[in-house]
């Protein structure tokens, strides 16, 4: 494929625990429905007052690919992604950019060359219209987070894997870090809202995916959704509906101690629920999971 989403990787010169996988849960829920749709935000802007200020989408690209072929591919493949995500934007008047870079970007490229494209997709009449874009280098791309974040950081943690070399690049050598993801949110199609807004956590140990738990490794666990907290209640506020927060426990191997996935319901710092499901086939959607998670909504 000339377009496509680029996968977790080990930044230049880090080292990981443990080894990269290249399953994907997100695969789980891409589901095919005329009522709701599966999709995941690439990076997302807190500002200062702690409000969204910018959506993101990435994609790689192979070199040689014409704009007209690019745009036609991203279009064909990523349609509902896209227009989910712009959707999203606008329920919360926020920006969405989405970038696309060279495979491998910027890992032997020069980083002042303008190779990466800047879209700003606009929805018209239930459609998406991707004819406002730019080219620009990574100077740019540093800057533009910056803007809209509203500040850069002091010290920023080194990042030792990303989905890709830009998010690995821009933590590991400036002060203006890709901002954080979201693995996965379902959109329902006819009220325009998004009602479920999930966050995967991979384990790797040959433990009972039932002993993990958010907080086990320390309370910054737990600060990660602060975040979440905020986007949920903004989004209450802005679509007058409050998406469930869920996180998901999966294991990576055919351990007995991974047959089993676990899923919890998250609100105000505690686990309101929790639901278990037979792990699904990996590279295949599953209704089943699909259809938990709306029951729980």
């Amino acid at each position: 494929m000339v377009i496509f989403k680029p996968k977790r990787r080990v930044c230049k010169g880090k080292e990981v625990r443990f080894e990269i996988t290249e399953l994907d849960p997100f695969i789980w829920l891409q589901v095919n429905s005329e009522s709701h749709v599966s999709y995941s935000i690439d990076g997302f802007i807190i500002d200062s007052q702690k409000k969204i200020n910018g959506i993101f989408n990435k994609y790689e690209y192979e070199l040689g690919t014409t704009l007209d072929v690019l745009f036609e591919t991203l279009t064909q493949t990523f349609s509902q992604e896209i227009y989910a995500c712009a959707s999203f934007a606008s329920i919360l008047n926020t920006e969405y950019r989405i970038f696309i870079w060279p495979k491998d970007f910027p890992e032997n490229f020069n980083i002042q060359d303008k190779l990466i494209i800047s879209i700003k997709p606009v929805i018209k009449d239930k459609s998406i219209d991707l004819s406002s874009y730019k080219l620009v280098n990574m100077s740019a791309l540093e800057s533009g987070i910056k803007k809209l974040r509203g500040y850069s950081f002091s010290n920023v943690k080194s990042l030792l894997s990303a989905n890709s070399n830009v998010e690995c690049f821009l933590a590991n050598n400036t002060g203006n870090p890709w901002p954080g993801d979201l693995d996965a949110l379902i959109y329902l199609k006819s009220e325009n809202k998004t009602i479920a807004l999930i966050e995967f956590k991979t384990h790797n140990k040959n433990t009972p995916i039932s002993d993990e738990y958010i907080g086990k490794y320390g309370k910054q666990d737990w600060r990660r959704f602060e975040v979440l907290y905020n986007l949920q209640n903004q989004l209450e506020l802005a679509q007058n509906h409050k998406p469930k927060i869920f996180y998901v426990v999966w294991g990576t191997k055919d351990f007995d101690n991974h047959k089993m996935i676990k899923i919890d319901i998250i609100s105000n710092n505690k686990v309101e629920s929790t639901n278990y499901l037979d792990r699904p086939a990996f590279g295949e959607s599953s209704m089943e999971l699909f259809n938990l998670l709306l029951k729980l909504c």
